[in-house]
């Protein structure tokens, strides 16, 4: 309700949930074992966004897995809010720490979430959620940039190497 997702046919299981909602359906299962350690703790070396991400997100004990399914013509901005909208539900009634999505790599802190969503919009969506933007320096001199997850939005990935540019502005 907080997140205005409206849903039908919701099924309660011990240790799942799975209910339908306008943009698709959702499937969260919870598991009382941790992500892989080595996961969680590559994830945690690269998230430039969350700080303290090695110590905070390795000392998970459980997970929760959403999945989102649409139609196989589904709009993935529409799937991707709708993730968003129910991850933020998980978040915002649990102590997590925070969110995994393990295809990109990307680890993100509940308060970082949060915020992100809440501010969710048609004319603001939250891309640093679903994609992985990676920053690099190149023999001091030279930076570069990357991104992981734009293949989900039917869109190239982007790569800029040999950036005379200051990494900031790469």
């Amino acid at each position: 309700n907080n997140w205005k997702t409206k849903t039908d046919c919701v099924n309660v299981s011990d240790k799942t949930i799975v209910f339908s909602a306008q943009e698709g359906s959702v499937m969260l299962a919870f598991l009382d074992y941790p992500v892989a350690q080595n996961e969680v703790y590559t994830a945690a070396a690269i998230s430039w966004l969350w700080k303290n991400a090695e110590a905070e997100a390795t000392a998970h004990k459980a997970q929760m897995v959403i999945s989102v399914l649409g139609p196989a013509k589904s709009n993935p901005l529409k799937l991707y809010q709708l993730f968003t909208r129910v991850a933020a539900s998980v978040l915002a009634v649990s102590d997590a720490a925070g969110v995994y999505m393990n295809e990109t790599l990307l680890l993100l802190s509940k308060g970082y979430y949060l915020e992100a969503a809440k501010n969710m919009s048609d004319d603001h969506l939250p891309l640093y959620c679903w994609l992985y933007f990676g920053l690099m320096e190149e023999d001091g001199e030279k930076s570069g940039a990357f991104t992981y997850g734009m293949k989900e939005f039917d869109l190239p990935e982007m790569e800029i190497v040999q950036s005379t540019q200051a990494l900031p502005e790469t």
